[in-house]
């Protein structure tokens, strides 16, 4: 079946499948940037095979999503955060006995743990995987600089174009100028706020827990940076794991070809949050 919720650019629909049996509670799957929803097949099957129904949902400019960035058609975070609001929504429409779990990669993370801060219905806790603050400084050495140089010139693309043309420069997908431009300045200061979004107010808000999961070998997620998001959250019960032996030495965005240990690890937190 699918689920529907309105969103940047219209209406978008995402396909709810259920596992074999009773379900034990629904996960919606938030990806990283640049990368469609259909990456997480495999996730989303570990999933079902451990009693959860699931739906990855595209971020917006992506996949089935209805809008796609240009000069004229901008969003930011808040926008995205109010996506998966959304999306949760609906997912709690189509299930409402079930308990939800939001599963973030990466930038999808970050937009979970600020969404758990909006008391979306139903919503029993968010597992954020490889996804930190992108804040130069949580790198070490030359590593560092080189974060700070890269990720002040995607702010600049941004800016300059009127949109980031990251399918050409090899980094995200075509991403909307202002989501780039604030992504940019969390990487500049540390900090999710710029201009009418606050995504740390957010963050410090009341909410279900979440659970950070830090890929050992992740040369984009470093666990300085992983834990600079999740100390945040002053007001939710927060775990950290380190996942050791992840496939493909840790690659950021290869771990889901490879979702074992993700899975296991969701199943018991969904266990443990109810």
């Amino acid at each position: 079946m699918e689920i529907a919720f309105t969103t940047v650019g219209g209406t978008q629909r995402a396909t709810l499948e259920h596992p074999q049996g009773e379900a034990r509670g629904a996960v919606l799957v938030a990806p990283a940037l640049g990368v469609r929803a259909s990456y997480y097949r495999t996730l989303c099957e570990a999933l079902r095979a451990r009693g959860f129904a699931t739906v990855s949902v595209d971020l917006p400019g992506q996949g089935r999503s209805p809008a796609r960035a240009d000069r004229r058609t901008d969003w930011g975070y808040g926008a995205v955060v109010e996506h998966y609001a959304a999306a949760l929504r609906a997912l709690h429409d189509a299930t409402p006995t079930l308990g939800k779990l939001l599963v973030g990669h990466s930038i999808g993370g970050q937009v979970g743990l600020m969404t758990a801060g909006m008391g979306v219905p139903g919503l029993h806790g968010v597992v954020a995987v490889a996804s930190g603050c992108p804040y130069w400084r949580t790198w070490d050495g030359l590593e560092a600089y080189r974060i700070r140089a890269a990720t002040w010139t995607c702010g600049a693309l941004a800016r300059a174009l009127g949109v980031f043309p990251g399918d050409k420069v090899g980094f995200g997908g075509r991403e909307a100028r202002t989501l780039m431009v604030q992504w940019s300045h969390a990487a500049q200061t540390g900090r999710y706020a710029l201009g009418d979004f606050d995504g740390d107010a957010l963050l410090a808000r009341p909410g279900p827990p979440a659970l950070g999961i830090r890929v050992e070998g992740d040369a984009w997620a470093p666990e300085r940076s992983v834990r600079l998001t999740l100390d945040r959250m002053i007001r939710r019960d927060v775990s950290f794991e380190r996942w050791h032996g992840a496939p493909h030495g840790g690659d950021h965005n290869r771990w889901p070809s490879e979702p074992t240990h993700v899975a296991d690890r969701v199943a018991a937190f969904g266990a443990d949050v109810g």
